[in-house]
């Protein structure tokens, strides 16, 4: 990517586009499976094309929405909600910025424009996430700066590598987001 584009890239605002299409969830395998960013999810090896397809043809498309991050005509990220918990008003999202776009606040704009989603659209009370103390303040700091409070640590909660880690639970509530 030339320095032109990527300085374009990171003026524009991004926006969201629902994952729909197969070619939508192949590209979100082949992110998920970059060990830069596999080493701050959940799964612990990478997901292969069957298994990415068993998991869309499991997924109750009634309790989840999930997007891709666009800006300046390329795809640089991933926002979501999955579970969605819609009897008690809550969901747990999921974000990713590719590496080569972080820094520029299209994270911080796409995580705004799924709060803004989740609270006024969905009517959701409460939105949060479990995030794996893996060594990264930088992701602890993003979450504090929208506004979602730790709600406390789960001790040796996910295995990852053959180590333990503590997940950490960050939430925010309806009327205490920033509007």
């Amino acid at each position: 990517m030339s320095d032109m584009t990527a300085a374009r890239i990171h003026k524009e605002e991004p926006h969201l586009i629902p994952v729909k299409t197969p070619v939508h969830l192949e590209w979100l395998r082949r992110q998920r499976n970059r060990p830069l960013l596999m080493k701050y999810f959940r799964q612990t090896r990478p997901i292969t094309k069957s298994q990415q397809k068993q998991w869309r043809k499991n997924l109750n498309r009634k309790n989840a929405r999930l997007f891709i991050v666009a800006a300046g005509g390329r795809w640089i990220g991933y926002v979501g909600f999955n579970p969605i918990d819609w009897r008690h008003k809550h969901a747990e999202f999921g974000i990713f910025i590719l590496p080569e776009f972080q820094g520029g606040g299209h994270g911080k704009a796409a995580m705004r424009l799924l709060l803004e989603y989740g609270f006024v659209k969905l009517k959701l009370h409460k939105i949060y996430s479990d995030v794996i103390d893996y060594p990264n303040e930088r992701r602890f700091e993003f979450y504090r700066k929208l506004g979602f409070k730790k709600e406390g640590r789960n001790k040796e909660h996910y295995r990852k590598g053959g180590r333990w880690f503590d997940s950490i639970p960050f939430s925010m509530f309806k009327s205490k987001s920033k509007k």
